[in-house]
Parts: C-alpha cells; sequence; structure tokens
C-alpha cells in the first residue's frame, strides 16, 4: 500500500475489526458491515470535489463509535501513529457521526441534527470533512433503501425508511410529500429551457 494511503487501509483495517460479524442489511440481502463502509468512501470520491485521506480514514470510522464498543480515545490510540491531530481529527469525525442517545430515532435523530449544528457553528478544523462523511453516509443509506425496494416487491416495510433520518441534510423539512414533485418538475423544465437563475 503506497504511503498516501496508509492511513485509509489503517482506518478500514480498523473498522472492519471493530465491527466485527456485524451485517448492514436485511435479511437475505445482508451483506458484511464493510460493504456499507466501501460505499461511504465511493460516495466521497463521486461527490466532485478533492477528497482528502483524512475524510476517506473518516468514512471507515463513521460508524465505529455509534455502532460498537469503541471510543473516540481508542480510535486515537490506533491511529496515533500518524500524528495526534490526525487521530484526533477522526476521532472528531467519528462522533459528529454518531447518534446523541434518546428514547426513540425520531428524538435521536433530532436532537444529532440539533448538535451537528451547534458543531458546525463551532466550525473546527474537521467540520467540513466530517459533514462530507455524513452526507456520504446519507447518501448510502437511501441508495441501500433503493435497492432493498427494487429487490423486494413487498416486505411491508416503508419504501423510504431512510427519508426521516435525512431531514435537515438534503432540505425540504416539514414539506407535504405530495407536493414534491411540482417544485421538481417545474426546477426541471426551467433548466432545461436555461431559464433559472
Amino acid at each position: 500500500m503506497d504511503s498516501e494511503n496508509e492511513i485509509v487501509g489503517a482506518a478500514r483495517a480498523f473498522a472492519i475489526a471493530a465491527h466485527g460479524d456485524q451485517k448492514y442489511g436485511r435479511g437475505e440481502g445482508a451483506r458484511p458491515y464493510v460493504a456499507h463502509l466501501d460505499e461511504v468512501a465511493a460516495v466521497l470520491r463521486q461527490l466532485g470535489a478533492p477528497v482528502s485521506d483524512i475524510e476517506l480514514a473518516a468514512a471507515y470510522l463513521h460508524d465505529v463509535v455509534e455502532d460498537t464498543p469503541t471510543t473516540p480515545a481508542a480510535i486515537e490510540s490506533a491511529l496515533s501513529r500518524f500524528g495526534a491531530d490526525v487521530a484526533a481529527q477522526l476521532a472528531g469525525i467519528a462522533t459528529f457521526c454518531t447518534d446523541v442517545p434518546g428514547p426513540n430515532r425520531k428524538q435521536r435523530k433530532a436532537a444529532t441534527y440539533e448538535r451537528m449544528r451547534r458543531d458546525v457553528a463551532a466550525a473546527p478544523v474537521w467540520i467540513r470533512a466530517a459533514v462530507r462523511v455524513k452526507l456520504a453516509d446519507r447518501i448510502a443509506n437511501l441508495r441501500a433503501s433503493h435497492r432493498d425496494s427494487l429487490s423486494l416487491l413487498d416486505d411491508g416495510r416503508p419504501r423510504n425508511r431512510f427519508a426521516h433520518s435525512s431531514h435537515g441534510i438534503i432540505g425540504h423539512d416539514g414539506a407535504d410529500p405530495a407536493a414534491m414533485p411540482w417544485p421538481g418538475r417545474s426546477e426541471r423544465a426551467c433548466r432545461a429551457a436555461n431559464l433559472c437563475t
């Protein structure tokens, strides 16, 4: 492995060990958790801006604090050979991507996005990378949801099961879903005619 990707490989290996035998998805379509982490890293590469090794490493670590017993201090210790600042940034990003505890998903997500807004306002050095990793995670979740819905005709789950966790990231919070196609069609027509400002 070349040196520029050494930290990415180390973070990936650390995440694989931390997630152990966890699976991503449900039923027969469940895959090893690293498949989700690889997809988050791939989404980061597709976002259009240059991607740093720290962002790619963080893509692999983004669920470690939330979904395993791993602590931010353990991340810092495991990756300290890349420098204390880098290890602290990776632990900070993993913590940023972790949901705040709460009694139900709705309250956890509301508290998490409020905490994220405060973190963004404080503007730590690593915040842009953290926001990009969280966005890549949401995109990967939405893609997985779409794949799941295409592979199953009717398994009883809502088809947009990740939509509620994407609020505050993509926009249109509180909009009536039935009204959403009209602004989209209007914008598409406007773009086709090059009339949008």
